[in-house]
C-alpha cells in the first residue's frame, strides 16, 4: 500500500541531519521535487517537521516521540501515516486527495480533521487511546481499523460507506451502527460493552 518511500530521514542525528540528507540550509522543501518521505526514530528535541513540498505524496512518520506540530499537508497527498508518534494531539486539515489516512499507537490523538469530503478508502487508527470520535466518513472508505481505541465508545453512521471491512475490537462501544450491505469483514472481538449487535449483511 505504501510503496517504496524515499528518502529516510533518521532523526537520531537531530534535525540538522535530516537538512544535509536533502541537501538544503534552511527549514523549507518547497523547492524540491520530493514525492515520498518517510521519517524515523527523530531526536527528543524535534517537535515539529518543516513545510513540505507541494510535490509530497507519500509522508510516513514513525517512532517519533516529541512531534506534536504539522506543517499544512501537501495538496496532492494520497498517503499519510504516523506510528508511535506519542505527542501528536491533532493533524492538520487534509487534502481532498488522501486515499490512505493511519495513525497507530499515537497515544495522545485526541481528534481526526474532516474526512467526509476526502478520497478516502482506508482509515487505520489503532490503538489511540486517547481518540474520542471518529467524525462523519466518506462514501469512499474501505477499510475501518479502530481497534483498542480505548476511549471510542461509539462509530459515526457507516451506511453511505462502501465498507468492506470493519475492525473495532476492545473498544468500549456499546453498539454497532447499521452495517452497509458491502461489508464482508467484522471483527469486534473483546468489546466488554457491546450489548446490541444490528442486522448482519446478508
Amino acid at each position: 500500500m505504501w510503496g517504496q518511500a524515499n528518502p529516510v530521514w533518521d532523526g537520531r542525528n537531530a534535525w540538522d541531519h535530516v537538512r544535509h540528507k536533502l541537501h538544503t540550509s534552511d527549514d523549507t522543501l518547497y523547492h524540491t521535487f520530493v514525492t515520498h518521505i518517510d521519517i524515523q526514530d527523530l531526536n527528543e528535541d524535534v517537535t515539529a517537521l518543516p513545510p513540505l513540498p507541494d510535490t509530497l505524496e507519500y509522508l510516513i512518520c514513525q517512532r517519533c516521540p516529541s512531534l506534536c506540530t504539522l506543517p499544512s499537508m501537501a495538496p496532492w497527498l494520497l498517503h499519510l501515516k504516523f506510528t508511535d508518534c506519542g505527542a501528536l494531539r491533532a493533524l492538520p486539515p487534509l487534502p481532498l486527495t488522501l486515499l490512505t489516512l493511519a495513525c497507530h499507537n499515537c497515544t495522545a490523538l485526541e481528534q481526526l480533521p474532516a474526512l467526509e469530503a476526502l478520497s478516502l478508502t482506508h482509515l487505520d487508527v489503532r490503538a489511540c487511546a486517547a481518540l474520542r470520535a471518529l467524525g462523519s466518513l466518506p462514501g469512499s472508505l474501505t477499510y475501518l481499523n479502530c481497534t483498542r481505541c480505548a476511549s471510542l465508545a461509539r462509530l459515526p453512521l457507516l451506511m453511505r460507506s462502501s465498507l468492506r471491512t470493519l475492525r473495532c475490537g476492545r473498544t468500549p462501544i456499546r453498539q454497532l451502527p447499521d452495517l452497509p450491505s458491502t461489508l464482508a469483514l467484522l471483527d469486534a472481538s473483546s468489546c466488554a460493552q457491546l450489548r446490541h449487535l444490528p442486522p448482519l449483511p446478508a
